[in-house]
């Protein structure tokens, strides 16, 4: 299903543009060897791909971001390679991977800023080789832009070929796998992304003070700094290296900043009713359309991970085993950082007062926004292994790890089980991001201003660690435990009796249109079928010769997802869901073949005939490719029906707004007429 004009010119007026944009810039990012270290730029390119595959975004004008990107990353690498080649010669020996970006220039010449954009961290430092090795800029500049085409061509091709694989492996994978698959694709990330800095971080920062000290010794510069002693003074000082108040200060203090205003963007969306937070309720809905037993209990157990009197339990035990270690600034930054969030988050929780998703499976009094676990899994959990880094007890590589990988599963676990939705838990991340930043500026400003404290006596520090060890056990018992769980959630309103299908239309509980995962008006609801329950209406299907679709699963979440991105239908309706009532279709079944293959997407509803008959909603539609609209379907599906024993009871007009319309990208037109179906 392809966009019409209608559809592309607001897409490229808000988000559509943004997706180019974001997968450009991680292309340009991942050049520049600076941020190389931090930003995966292939695996953002193999997403575009993907998303191209989808049909979320246009292959070839993608690609000329990617190009671009990459020729300016290459870019940044080399004018920084020139900037600062006086100081770096000599001092680079110690780093293997500028010892193999070298090599490889030595050998291949040009070809080497080709073949390096395939060989990760080194893609950014081949054109700082090159610039050291003084390569004119307008041979380099020719290279770069060889360079970018089949970079560009083979990661699109790469994400466009592992898309068509998740098309068709996805149905066949079951819930669970997925899931899980998630999650181990998750760690492997993060495991990779703290290798990653931990090598090539100390690199990177030499660099930039060696291309700095270069900038400071050009002539307009020392003559500002000369007319200009105080104000270069103060500058200097806000970057020193040997003192906290310097540059650590001032990178906690632009990391704060920056997690602030992301914050008040953040509520500001959910004020204003932004597109991202207009999801929130579909995307829950898909949530619970997910749900195993299996995956709850799993699930159940991890978001014990952010319970309150876990969290009050380990911290008045850590407290106490801190004091008594002497570890003072690590006991406020603790109490800082956990009493602060708390107090945050239930103030703002009384401030916006936001109810919870109606399908939550735990019983909760608290309002929604923003959740409460999510901070907790950033303000208590970061900052925990923050002091467990600073103890010596952690390395600082599984601090990286675990960290993002706590706050990933409990803020995750809060949307799957439909206790938040996704706008409450970013929320919710940002607020204890903030605690945690206010939480290490105390620990470290503790720890150069403060001299260190006096441990107690072995008999004190003894009951610390027993405190501790009875703390861990209550946590465990917590998480193994949990009593939060209750009955499976709502099922449906209580029936609303009508006295026939005719006085349906115009009903605040019926609409008469189904919509995409963001509101987008899709197909009218075409069949009203009368059954007496939901197992007689799944029995007569199964008996009329129709077959149940594959279950919704994790890529049909995430195709909605995408489509949410780009405000644009799903490419491939037969694996998603239309939402009618804002709650996905309960049911979907199918007959026929390819071309002919007709779905029937099912939805409960709060009426039900005065005789008992309970109504249900239902879309049939044909595949794109059959060129049928909405009103073939129908009738193919009612003699369909009829021909598997059911009672065809006429026609009830839907409403004369659907009558000849033509709803944006979906190429229907319809009669506004909905088919009545009695099942026998």
């Amino acid at each position: 299903m392809f966009p019409t004009p209608d559809q592309i010119l607001p897409t490229l007026a808000s988000l559509g543009v943004l997706t180019y944009w974001v997968i450009g810039l991680a292309s340009l990012l991942e050049g520049w060897f600076v941020t190389g270290v931090l930003v995966p730029g292939a695996l953002v390119v193999d997403a575009g791909g993907i998303l191209a595959q989808q049909g979320v975004v246009n292959v070839f004008h993608l690609g000329w971001f990617v190009a671009l990107g990459s020729i300016l990353g290459s870019e940044l690498s080399y004018w920084t390679g020139r900037l600062a080649r006086r100081g770096l010669r000599g001092r680079l020996e110690g780093s293997r991977a500028f010892q193999r970006a070298e090599r490889l220039f030595e050998r291949r010449g040009g070809l080497a800023i080709v073949l390096g954009r395939f060989l990760g961290p080194v893609s950014g430092l081949v054109p700082m080789v090159a610039a050291l090795a003084d390569m004119p800029h307008r041979r380099f500049l020719v290279w770069s832009v060889l360079a970018s085409i089949p970079y560009t061509i083979f990661h699109l091709a790469l994400g466009y070929v592992l898309g068509d694989a998740f098309t068709r492996l996805g149905p066949l994978a079951t819930r669970v796998a997925l899931v899980l698959a998630a999650v181990a694709l998750v760690v492997g990330g993060l495991v990779w992304l703290a290798r990653r800095i931990l090598r090539f971080l100390p690199f990177v920062l030499d660099v930039l003070a060696t291309a700095l000290r270069a900038v400071l010794d050009m002539p307009p510069v020392k003559s500002w700094i000369a007319r200009h002693p105080r104000l270069s003074g103060f500058v200097a000082g806000r970057f020193a290296t040997d003192q906290f108040a310097g540059l650590p200060a001032t990178v906690l203090a632009v990391v704060f900043g920056y997690i602030f205003a992301i914050w008040v963007r953040s509520v500001l969306d959910w004020m204003t009713a932004a597109p991202i937070v207009a999801i929130d309720t579909r995307i829950a809905n898909l949530m619970h359309g997910l749900w195993t037993p299996g995956l709850l209990r799993i699930v159940a157990h991890i978001t014990a991970l952010g319970d309150t009197r876990l969290v009050v339990v380990c911290t008045a035990a850590m407290l106490a085993f801190l004091i008594l270690r002497g570890r003072r600034g690590l006991a406020l930054a603790l109490t800082v950082g956990v009493a602060g969030n708390a107090l945050s988050v239930t103030v703002l929780k009384l401030i916006f007062q936001r109810e919870r998703p109606p399908f939550h499976y735990f019983v909760e009094s608290t309002n929604s926004f923003p959740s409460g676990h999510a901070a907790i899994s950033v303000a208590f959990w970061s900052t925990l292994l923050y002091v467990f880094w600073r103890l010596g007890w952690l390395r600082l590589f599984a601090v990286l790890v675990l960290a993002p990988l706590m706050a990933i599963l409990v803020g995750g676990s809060r949307v799957f089980l439909a206790q938040h939705y996704v706008s409450d838990v970013f929320n919710g991340w940002l607020v204890g991001a903030l605690w945690l930043v206010a939480a290490i500026v105390i620990a470290e400003w503790w720890r150069e201003t403060r001299p260190p404290a006096v441990p107690m006596k072995s008999p004190a520090t003894l009951i610390g660690g027993l405190l501790l060890a009875g703390a861990a056990l209550f946590s465990a018992w917590i998480v193994v435990f949990y009593d939060k769980a209750q009955t499976m959630p709502w099922t449906g309103p209580a029936s609303v009796v009508i006295a026939a299908p005719a006085d349906l239309p115009g009903q605040p509980g019926f609409p008469a249109q189904t919509e995409s995962v963001i509101g987008t008006p899709l197909e009218p609801v075409n069949l009203v079928l009368l059954a007496p329950d939901r197992q007689a209406l799944t029995a007569a299907l199964d008996a009329a010769g129709w077959q149940p679709a594959a279950a919704r699963d994790l890529t049909a979440v995430l195709r909605g997802a995408l489509t949410a991105w780009e405000r644009i239908d799903d490419p491939t309706p037969l694996l998603t869901p239309r939402f009618w009532a804002d709650r996905p279709n309960d049911l979907t079944y199918q007959r026929g073949e390819d071309d002919q293959r007709l779905t029937l997407r099912l939805w409960s509803s709060p009426f039900a005939l005065q005789d008992g008959q309970a109504v249900f909603a239902a879309l049939a539609a044909f595949p794109d490719s059959a060129g049928q609209g909405p009103d073939a379907a129908r009738a193919a599906a009612v003699e369909a029906l009829v021909q598997g024993g059911a009672e065809a009871n006429g026609q009830i007009d839907a409403g004369p707004a659907l009558r000849g319309r033509s709803a944006t990208g979906a190429g229907w037109s319809s009669d506004g007429q909905t088919a009545v179906v009695t099942l026998p």
